[in-house]
C-alpha cells in the first residue's frame, strides 16, 4: 500500500470515528435532558448507544491495527 493511500484511510477512519463520538456526546446529552417518566425512549436510547460504542470500539481497532501494519511496512 502506498504511504499516501494509508493516510487518506487513516484520516478517513479517524473523521469516522470523530463523527461516532459526537453522536455519542448527542445521544447522552438528549438523555440527560428527558424526563423522568420516558421509560420506553430511554431503552431505545440504551441500544442506540450500545451500538455507537461498538463501532467506536471497531473503529479504533482498526485505526490500531493500520498504525502498525503501516509500521511494519515501512
Amino acid at each position: 500500500m502506498k504511504e499516501m493511500e494509508v493516510g487518506y484511510l487513516y484520516y478517513s477512519l479517524y473523521s469516522y470515528r470523530r463523527k461516532i463520538e459526537a453522536d455519542i456526546k448527542k445521544l447522552i446529552r438528549s438523555k440527560n435532558e428527558m424526563p423522568p417518566g420516558l421509560a420506553p425512549d430511554l431503552q431505545d436510547s440504551n441500544e442506540k448507544l450500545y451500538k455507537l460504542t461498538n463501532k467506536l470500539r471497531n473503529i479504533s481497532m482498526i485505526i490500531s491495527k493500520l498504525i502498525s501494519l503501516n509500521k511494519v511496512y515501512k
